[in-house]
């Protein structure tokens, strides 16, 4: 806008200067004189007008080149969101195929526990048939011994059958434990129950014992009312090892029976007593003899204790029920020291003193 400006300008100037406002035509020496005054006036003007339109050019191919940048940054940008997009995907794809592998892992470990679990059973199971066997083996021997003898005892069995006429015979536990496992036994009075047998020298004190009592830690399937201690519960052969024979069938062991002597495990370890002796319902199936007792400490038993449980305080301890603290029954006395807790371990196995 400016260069026409200025141009007109000149014209008009150079107009006015060289020749009347009648006259459209110059002559030649007007034309020169035109020439002489207007040259230095336009040249410049020239040149301004010639920077001016390298400016606009230098300004469009700016233009060109900034709208060029504008493409490349958007599509930058559709990349990068496109980018982003495949990054969500693949970390969210990362991250399920590791919780599929995490899963996979927890299965496997569970399964490898079990697998452990199921090789100890069998390890176990192996070297109670080992057992079994050499008891077998043993016991072919002895009736090998005993049918070489049996001539020589014809006497002794005579004797002997005269005596059975005399008193009722039952199976004796004595004799049904000089085979290892899980055998039935009867008393008089008494439907069949279970006992576990240890035939072998399982502790120091001898052969042939009979386990009655077997309570783990920390169980509730003690927490029994006392005619369920009279009568027994559970089985060994199907509560894991935990099971009580009955406080009745404990008289009857401990008293027709002989098999005084007694063994008592818990969990810091073992008193042995030599003649334990049980009362009967009357007498509350008190402690009525124990012996002498040797070991670690005896469990609390002691001359004269009642047994006790929550449903009958026995304990002779004023304002408590030790049988309902500790969540089981036994012969609970005054003496802090003595009561077995309820996390521990108990387990009574009786022999014959002979």
């Amino acid at each position: 806008m400016v260069v026409p400006v200025v141009l007109i300008s000149a014209i008009f100037f150079i107009s006015a200067t060289v020749g009347s406002e009648e006259s459209c035509y110059l002559t030649e020496e007007q034309e020169d004189e035109c020439a002489s005054i207007c040259y230095p006036i336009v040249k410049p003007l020239l040149r301004y007008f010639e920077k001016c339109q390298g400016k606009e050019a230098l300004i469009s191919e700016f233009q060109k080149d900034f709208s060029a940048l504008q493409k490349k940054y958007s599509d930058l940008q559709e990349n990068h969101s496109e980018l982003q997009s495949k990054y969500e995907r693949l970390q969210s794809k990362i991250i399920d195929q590791k919780d599929v592998q995490i899963d996979l892992l927890i299965n496997n470990i569970s399964d490898l526990k079990g697998k452990s679990e199921l090789s100890n059973l069998t390890n176990r199971l192996r070297e109670e048939i080992e057992k079994m066997l050499k008891v077998t083996q043993t016991e072919d021997a002895i009736k090998n011994n005993q049918q070489n003898l049996k001539t020589q005892t014809k006497g002794m069995i005579a004797e002997q059958n005269n005596l059975e006429n005399k008193t009722p015979q039952f199976p004796v536990p004595l004799d049904i434990c000089s085979l290892a496992g899980i055998h039935e036994i009867r008393i008089p009075d008494s439907n069949p129950f279970r006992v576990i047998c240890y035939p072998n020298a399982w502790w120091e004190e001898g052969y042939r014992w009979t386990m009655v009592y077997s309570k783990k830690g920390d169980s509730n399937k003690f927490n029994r009312n006392y005619e369920e201690y009279v009568s027994g519960f559970e089985n060994p052969d199907t509560s894991v090892f935990e099971f009580f024979i009955g406080l009745d069938r404990l008289h009857h062991l401990t008293n027709e029976m002989r098999l005084s002597k007694l063994t008592l495990f818990f969990n810091r370890g073992r008193a042995v007593c030599d003649n334990f002796v049980v009362g009967n319902r009357s007498e509350g199936y008190m402690v009525k003899n124990i012996g002498k007792c040797i070991g670690d400490r005896h469990l609390g038993l002691r001359l004269g204790t009642k047994f006790t449980t929550f449903d009958r305080d026995e304990d002779g301890v004023p304002d408590h029920n030790l049988a309902k603290e500790n969540g089981y029954g036994w012969w609970f006395n005054e003496s802090p020291n003595s009561v077995p807790t309820r996390s521990e371990l108990i387990q009574i196995a009786i022999r014959s003193d002979d």
